[in-house]
C-alpha cells in the first residue's frame, strides 16, 4: 500500500538531536519514515536561526534547502509502498512496528501535554512501546485531529491502543 494511501500523523522524537517522523499507519503495522531532524518547518528554523543572530540570513537559507529536501522525502514515502522491505532499506532511521512487537501505543490527548521547541504548541504525545520494553514517543506537533489519529490507531492495532485524556 502506498504511503499516499494509509492513514498518517507526523510527530518528533524529542532527544537531544530530534527526529521528525511521518507515521503511515496500514494493517497490523505502524511504519515511521525519518524525514527530518531538528529543522522540519518555518517555525523550527527561525527558532534555531534565532540562537545565531550574526549568521541568521545565511543559516535560514540553509534551513530552507532543509525543509525542501523533508518534502521532497515525504513526497518519496508517500508513492513508495510503506509495507515493503524496501522502505526500510531506504532509511537506517525508519522504523516499523507490528502487532507481533508491540506491547502498547498510549495517546495522550491532551493539548499542549509537551512543549518542545521553547513552548510550541502541540497535540498530544504517542508513545510505542515494544515487547522488551523499549519505548519510542512521538510528540504530535501543530494541530493535528486527534480523534482521526485514535481512531487510525484503533483501526490498525485494536485493543493495543490506550487512550489518556
Amino acid at each position: 500500500m502506498n504511503g499516499g494511501e494509509c492513514d498518517s500523523f507526523c510527530g518528533i522524537q524529542a532527544r537531544a538531536f530530534s527526529r521528525y517522523y511521518k507515521v503511515y499507519l496500514t494493517k497490523n503495522q505502524a511504519n515511521l519514515a525519518w524525514l527530518a531532524g531538528e529543522v522540519y518547518d518555518d517555525y523550527s528554523a527561525r527558532l534555531i536561526a534565532s540562537s545565531g543572530q550574526i549568521f541568521m540570513p545565511l543559516l535560514l537559507l540553509y534551513f530552507r534547502r532543509l525543509q525542501k529536501r523533508r518534502l521532497e522525502r515525504e513526497q518519496f514515502y508517500d508513492c513508495m509502498d510503506v509495507a515493503s522491505e524496501e522502505f526500510l532499506k531506504s532509511d537506517r532511521r525508519n522504523l516499523r512496528f507490528t502487532t507481533r512487537n508491540l506491547a502498547t501505543i498510549e495517546l495522550l490527548k491532551r493539548r499542549g501535554a509537551s512543549k518542545i521547541k521553547a513552548g510550541r504548541p502541540t497535540s498530544g504525545v504517542v508513545t510505542f512501546t515494544d515487547s522488551r520494553g523499549a519505548k519510542l514517543k512521538l510528540i504530535l506537533t501543530d494541530q493535528q485531529d486527534l480523534s482521526q489519529i485514535e481512531q487510525s490507531l484503533r483501526n490498525s492495532f485494536g485493543s493495543v491502543v490506550r487512550i489518556d485524556t
